[in-house]
């Protein structure tokens, strides 16, 4: 049976990346859409607009946890009369946290110990500053050069930090082993798979 052609939105352009990677994990192609945001503050506007369109098509929307306590209210208050298309999908507590369910791929990119990569993803309170960590400690320069901020710098990670996230979601990432480590991705997968077998 061909799959659906899914709408997505997404945070940002490494979120993108996860997003289509999980819709072609189900089976299904993705649609034209809006795609990534700058941020969850952009896609949390826009989110009523997307609601009203789900009405009559697929949509896989992509948000992080981040310091929000509970992924089940944060999407009731995000979007309460969402319709049965719309999927909206928190990780818990971000993207990264799905990237370190696959720590053989991980730390082989980032050229680390395996042992070193957080081993109960979805309770890593800091993702972001947990991926920033694991390349401070790479043996590979370039990794440490991309990811890691220059001394006196603003941001907490480097110039290049999504590139090498992009590239890791685009080429190493195995979401359909990364599933059994983390319970937020695993319910996000088992939503693409029922969206499937619900259409009609």
């Amino acid at each position: 049976m061909a799959g659906l052609a899914i709408t997505l939105a997404t945070e940002g352009a490494d979120d993108l990346v996860v997003a289509r990677r999980l819709v072609e994990l189900a089976g299904h192609t993705v649609a034209p859409g809006p795609g990534e945001h700058q941020g969850h503050g952009m896609l949390d506007a826009a989110l009523p607009g997307y609601c009203r369109v789900a009405e009559h098509m697929p949509w896989l929307v992509l948000r992080d946890l981040d310091t929000e306590v509970c992924a089940p209210a944060l999407i009731e208050r995000l979007a309460p009369h969402r319709p049965p298309r719309m999927l909206l999908r928190v990780a818990v507590r971000a993207i990264e946290s799905w990237f370190f369910a696959d720590p053989e791929t991980l730390a082989a990119f980032l050229g680390v110990a395996a042992n070193k990569v957080p081993r109960d993803p979805d309770a890593e309170p800091w993702p972001k500053r947990a991926m920033v960590e694991l390349a401070r400690r790479s043996r590979r320069r370039d990794v440490k050069l991309d990811m890691v901020p220059a001394e006196g710098a603003k941001r907490y990670y480097g110039p290049a930090y999504t590139a090498r996230m992009i590239e890791y979601a685009s080429d190493h990432w195995r979401p359909s082993v990364a599933r059994a480590r983390s319970k937020s991705l695993a319910r996000t997968i088992a939503a693409l798979d029922g969206l499937a077998m619900s259409r009609g």
